[in-house]
């Protein structure tokens, strides 16, 4: 996914300036559902309250890309309950994808 950065380098977006809980919101299917762009900035922001509804996407959203997202949002976010849910997920149709992040330990 491609982004249009403001002079500053944040992301030009209207959601830059949502709250975390609005950015979380955003994940869900609504009026205000764009689940790329609020994963951009959940994973710049590191909101670890969006851990659990990452988690979601990956093992069940019908979208192979979105579900590839959320692990790229999830390895972002980083730290010990990230790393648990990316051993999880390795056990999954994902393992390839989490063996590399596991392996790199890069973005």
């Amino acid at each position: 996914m491609t982004y249009i950065y403001d002079e500053h380098g944040h992301i030009a977006s209207r959601m830059y300036n949502y709250s975390d809980e609005q950015l979380i919101e955003a994940l869900k299917p609504g009026d205000s559902y764009n689940p790329y762009e609020a994963m951009e900035l959940i994973g710049k922001r590191k909101i670890k309250k969006a851990l659990g509804i990452l988690k979601n996407i990956a093992l069940y959203d019908e979208d192979k890309s979105l579900q590839e997202e959320a692990i790229i949002t999830i390895r972002k976010i980083g730290g010990k309950n990230a790393l648990d849910i990316l051993r999880y997920l390795k056990t999954t149709e994902h393992k390839e994808l989490v063996e590399e992040f596991l392996k790199s330990g890069s973005d």
